[in-house]
């Protein structure tokens, strides 16, 4: 599943920023706090307010980016398919840096 992601994300221990940010322990960590990369200022600001991207509101941005942060700038339409964003996220939640 994660190759839909994978155009944009690089994960691993080299992973570095490239289009979006590196995704190596993003369950649990503040949104847009990757250091080096340039995220939109509304996800910056909502990392600011305290948004944390746990398994639940990584369901709900991978389900519809816009619905969690309107004016970010992930141009990515979404995983509609509730058992295909769980196998995603446990993907995601496997990549956790010690």
């Amino acid at each position: 599943m994660f190759r839909v992601c994978r155009a944009c994300h690089l994960v691993g221990d080299n992973a570095r920023n490239a289009v979006g940010p590196q995704l190596n322990s993003i369950v649990g960590r503040r949104a847009g706090s990757v250091d080096g990369y340039a995220y939109s200022p509304n996800l910056k600001e909502l990392g600011a307010g305290g948004l944390i991207w746990t398994e639940q509101n990584l369901d709900r941005y991978i389900e519809n980016p816009k619905s969690v942060v309107p004016d970010g700038k992930m141009a990515f339409p979404g995983v509609k398919d509730f058992a295909e964003r769980t196998d995603l996220i446990g993907y995601l939640k496997s990549l956790a840096k010690p």
